[in-house]
């Protein structure tokens, strides 16, 4: 099911995008943005959403609504 992310997805959100990113740290020398982005304000702000199975948030997507096209940002 995918569903508008909540408060209490923040956790899961953050442990996708560490898991998902963390190969890149090596490469580029930092945490990649999507790492340490502020998910709270964005999960606040309606932008991000969560594929969730059996009660598991197994990914996320943060989207923005543009003009004449939705912006997908990770």
């Amino acid at each position: 099911m995918i569903r508008p992310a909540r408060l209490q997805d923040l956790d899961a959100v953050k442990a996708c995008a560490e898991e998902a990113y963390q190969p890149y740290v090596a490469r580029i020398g930092k945490k990649p943005a999507p790492m340490v982005a502020d998910f709270k304000d964005r999960i606040d702000s309606g932008r991000v959403f969560v594929f969730e199975q059996n009660r598991e948030v197994l990914a996320y997507v943060v989207l923005y609504a543009r003009q004449d096209h939705l912006h997908i940002e990770n």
